[in-house]
């Protein structure tokens, strides 16, 4: 079983995990779209919502530490924030 992690500790996994493994993997057609990702084995599933994705994360991997990012944006979801889109290349 992982060891637990703390919310930046998750956020900075995922994120690594996205440029270093997937984000060369997807296309343009991705843009908008959410990234679950399980941190401890790098699966993920990417869906237009960040529900369906993070259902689906948890489908393949019951016990998945899950980071949510969306393509082409700063964070993944904003609460009081607003969301900083990046272009194609993942550029602020």
């Amino acid at each position: 079983m992982a060891r637990a992690m703390t919310m930046e500790e998750t956020v900075r996994r995922g994120e690594q995990i996205f440029s270093e493994q997937i984000r060369a993997n997807i296309g343009p057609e991705s843009m908008d779209h959410y990234v679950a990702i399980d941190v401890v084995s790098g699966d993920y599933v990417i869906s237009q919502s960040s529900v369906e994705a993070t259902d689906a994360i948890h489908v393949k991997r019951p016990n998945a530490i899950v980071a949510l990012l969306r393509v082409g944006y700063d964070t993944g979801a904003a609460i009081g924030a607003s969301l900083h889109r990046r272009d194609e290349t993942g550029a602020a």
